[in-house]
């Protein structure tokens, strides 16, 4: 019960735990860890002489090539979405796919070797139906074609329909496994959303079969798993700038964004410096300043819609190194130290601010930083408070 969430609604799908030297690039995650003692345990077993213990308990991804039964996991037809609408299978919102750039997207499951959306199983003789536990019951389905044969999720992106698989299910070494892919798509709907408020999921099914390769009927043998996003930043609302400084008033990007991963573990948790050695092991290797994106509430604007550049072109936003850098050097437990904290600091870079205009009053300016790392790249802002022209704050 403790694999389980929202009162065993759900599981959690996440990249490797943080290891020495290791990255967070296998996104790969075994399916029947959630299960006791590691298999499944079918409730509806008793109930049907044919449900025996040999059929149960053989895990085959194949029923075209095995002959004793078995079962074995896919893509639900529940992943197939007619628009970017979800409805969340805990509390029944609804809310649409969208990524940090505001693009939409819809889900659906297929082969892996085609990305065309099935809806439907087949049976024995050639008729659809839909794969629910009753119809498992009335007609022979077979698990040979249709849902049953899903083993991977893809997405489309609506603006430009262009589609990509972005998971995908397979038997390595006996052991039902998921992977998470790398592709674009992929990695832009895995950064939309913040691992404490995860949307992205897919409906798991689990599919028993007899020695035909039909489908035996199973209870509570579909549910979602929600990826969960390696890292997240945020501000810590620390950045401060102060108007007229000598040769401009800095802030060190690293210092004004905390870190954490999807464990909710701090990179840096105040003068802590043991896990700032995960900085490397996520692989960060960018900070970018989004220059044109940045917005003010100077002159009573709104700071969330009105470009600084619209305002006044008298002040001056730059960056100071971070763009790309290399931390492989610090992927190591060892490596949490205050020597590590620093060069890290040194490597992400500063942002400048500098004003060669009148004397200005206290305002804030709010600045998009993107930065990349293993899994492609997040978009995160930081509200910079500017400090009223110096000697002018009477």
């Amino acid at each position: 019960q403790e694999y389980w969430y929202n009162n065993s609604i759900n599981t959690r799908l996440n990249v490797p735990y943080p290891k020495d030297n290791g990255n967070s690039l296998d996104y790969t995650v075994d399916l029947n860890q959630v299960w006791e003692g590691n298999q499944p345990k079918f409730g509806q077993g008793n109930d049907y002489a044919s449900y025996t213990d040999a059929i149960l308990s053989n895990l085959n991804g194949d029923p075209v090539m095995d002959r004793e039964g078995g079962y074995r996991y896919y893509f639900t037809a529940g992943n197939n979405m007619d628009d970017a609408t979800v409805t969340s299978p805990i509390d029944n919102s609804t809310y649409t796919l969208v990524d940090l750039d505001g693009e939409t997207y819809k889900l659906f499951a297929g082969l892996k070797s085609s990305a065309v959306r099935v809806d439907y199983a087949d049976d024995i003789f050639g008729k659809q139906h839909e794969a629910t536990t009753e119809n498992e019951k009335l007609y022979a389905l077979s698990t040979l074609s249709g849902v049953y044969q899903n083993e991977a999720l893809y997405a489309t992106r609506i603006s430009d329909n262009v589609t990509e698989k972005i998971a995908e299910i397979s038997y390595d070494n006996n052991i039902p496994q998921i992977k998470y892919q790398t592709g674009d798509i992929a990695k832009a709907l895995l950064n939309a959303y913040d691992h404490s408020d995860a949307k992205l999921f897919a409906y798991i099914g689990i599919a028993a079969y007899s020695e035909c390769g039909v489908a035996m009927s199973l209870k509570d043998n579909v549910y979602p798993a929600y990826f969960l996003r390696p890292i997240t930043m945020k501000d810590n609302n620390s950045a401060t700038f102060e108007d007229a400084e000598a040769n401009g008033s800095v802030i060190n990007i690293a210092e004004v964004f905390d870190f954490v991963d999807w464990r909710d573990e701090a990179f840096k948790d105040g003068n802590d410096y043991k896990n700032v050695w995960l900085y490397a092991y996520y692989g960060l290797k960018g900070a970018k300043m989004i220059t044109e994106d940045i917005t003010t509430n100077l002159n009573g604007n709104d700071i969330n819609t009105t470009k600084l550049s619209a305002v006044t072109d008298k002040i001056k936003l730059s960056q100071i190194r971070g763009t790309s850098f290399d931390l492989s050097s610090y992927n190591t437990e060892a490596s949490g130290t205050k020597t590590t904290w620093d060069a890290i600091v040194n490597h992400m870079g500063q942002i400048k601010y500098e004003n060669n205009g009148n004397n200005v009053s206290n305002f804030d300016i709010r600045i998009p930083v993107e930065f990349t790392y293993d899994w492609g790249t997040i978009r995160a802002y930081i509200t910079c408070h500017v400090v009223d022209t110096m000697g002018n704050q009477d």
